[in-house]
């Protein structure tokens, strides 16, 4: 035996004719890889063990299979962790740019990046044994989950008070291990908040214009210099006003329908999630009534999703000249800002639905079938990164090649996977190997992070600097205007 084995012996006295029960417990620390060993144990002297009817062993020797033991070094756990470290800061930066989409405008650029976020935080349920790094660089991308009200709030115990929680049918193992539950009506806390939060928005876009128009100030003086004065800050503050009224005037206005379906293309892939577990898990024949419930949500949910891409690929159809209408923009604004109106290109957002829906369908109900799984959801995204190189469908040219060299990414990251899938299958690569794939998808991941963040980071500069631009251009006006007017009034006096 090459490696440190501890046996710790155990007798224990059964009855008063000196019989005893032997427990051995044999401790192996590997300092390396095992895989296909076995442990074989020698009784150098069988006329020493008998059994309790007076029998003496006839086995010589016992034999057994060690498990598979992966032996991760020091220089590749402090690897990952330096590698993990780095993205993290890189995610904090995404992160605030998020935030400033959210609070200065642009939103746009967090659906598009919670979009990429999501896949890529999903693809660590594919069913086959990840390499350590892999494994460990996925822990990334938990929050980019709807379900982390989920996570921070246990409903473990909540689950078990109104149910048990063997009655319920198991899911993909992966899933299941990182604490999920089949159920629809829990996974899908964090998506009914967002919702909520979404009207919440509405309603304060409707009240804060009639706070603003109750508030009076006095912007003028006596004072020569200090009516100058006043006169500027009181430009800018109604500027400032102006320009959230309008903000909340785009807001309500949008809400129908653009806004819903805004929000509802950004959930798509932890609502089909959701869906798809529960239906995986389907019992509407359950005696117990929140699962009874729960699976018939789902079924309502999967009916409205179907719905939806319907609804979108009919606005799509509209004729040309209807994109140019006001009206349409405002109401369905969502579905094609941004997108080219010819040939295949204005379907870009009904096929992004589909292809969501298509990954989480492939990723639960193909989870015993580990091949076809990756197989598929690789062609899912080469079709995708195909349709882009193809129809060329977005206007902006930053966010075009952004979103193309991002989908490339995510097709080799998923190559990479698909050949671990098989060689987990066959055991043909070594273990290092599987390392040197596993850095592969991690490269080709960190890229994705390093586009989204040079190029959005980019974007909501230009964007934040046009919005300032604008406000300062309408107060310059205005300031203008004023003092075109003070000298008017002494020509008039004279």
């Amino acid at each position: 035996m090459d490696q440190s084995l501890h046996i710790t012996q155990e007798i224990s006295q059964l009855n008063e004719f000196n019989q005893s029960q032997l427990t051995l417990i044999i401790n192996i620390t590997f300092s390396r890889t095992s895989q296909d060993e076995n442990l074989l144990i020698k009784f150098i002297n069988n006329s020493v063990i008998k059994s309790s009817e007076g029998y003496y062993q006839i086995e010589k020797e016992v034999t057994c299979l060690i498990p598979q033991v992966i032996y991760i070094d020091e220089v590749t756990i402090s690897q990952v962790q330096a590698t993990t470290q780095s993205n993290t800061y890189l995610l904090y930066f995404i992160g605030t740019i998020c935030i400033g989409s959210v609070v200065f405008g642009g939103v746009e650029i967090f659906f598009n990046l919670l979009d990429t976020l999501q896949m890529l935080s999903y693809l660590k349920y594919i069913n086959t044994q990840l390499p350590y790094n892999l494994q460990a660089y996925f822990q990334l991308f938990g929050f980019a989950q709807f379900n982390f009200i989920q996570k921070i709030f246990d409903f473990s115990g909540l689950i078990d008070l109104m149910l048990n929680s063997n009655n319920l049918k198991k899911i993909p193992t992966k899933v299941a291990s990182d604490d999920i539950t089949s159920l629809f009506i829990i996974n899908t806390a964090t998506i009914t908040t967002v919702w909520i939060s979404l009207l919440g928005i509405y309603a304060i876009a409707k009240v804060i214009p009639k706070i603003l128009y109750s508030f009076k100030f006095k912007f003028y003086s006596e004072s020569e210099e200090e009516n100058s004065w006043l006169i500027k800050i009181g430009v800018y503050y109604l500027t400032i006003k102006y320009v959230i009224i309008r903000i909340c005037y785009a807001i309500i206005s949008e809400f129908f329908y653009s806004g819903i379906l805004r929000v509802h293309m950004a959930t798509a892939y932890d609502l089909t999630f959701s869906v798809f577990l529960q239906l995986y898990a389907f019992q509407l024949n359950s005696t117990n009534f929140f699962i009874k419930l729960s699976s018939l949500l789902a079924c309502v949910a999967i009916i409205i999703y179907i719905f939806s891409i319907y609804f979108v690929i009919q606005i799509s159809q509209m004729k040309k000249y209807s994109f140019n209408c006001i009206a349409i923009r405002t109401k369905y604004g969502s579905v094609f800002d941004g997108i080219k109106i010819h040939q295949f290109s204005q379907y870009l957002n009904a096929l992004l639905l589909i292809k969501k829906f298509m990954f989480m369908f492939l990723l639960v109900f193909a989870y015993e079938f580990p091949a076809f799984q990756t197989v598929s959801i690789t062609l899912l995204s080469i079709m995708m990164s195909l349709f882009l190189i193809l129809f060329n469908p977005i206007e902006d040219k930053f966010e075009y090649y952004k979103q193309l060299v991002c989908e490339i990414n995510i097709c080799f990251t998923l190559l990479n996977i698909t050949i671990l899938t098989f060689d987990f299958e066959l055991s043909y690569f070594t273990q290092m190997t599987r390392q040197s794939f596993g850095w592969g998808c991690i490269f080709f991941m960190t890229a994705i992070l390093c586009i989204q963040l040079g190029v959005d980071g980019f974007q909501q500069w230009r964007f934040i600097f046009k919005k300032y631009k604008q406000i300062r251009k309408i107060a310059d006006s205005i300031l203008r205007l004023f003092s075109k007017n003070d000298q008017e009034a002494p020509k008039d006096a004279k």
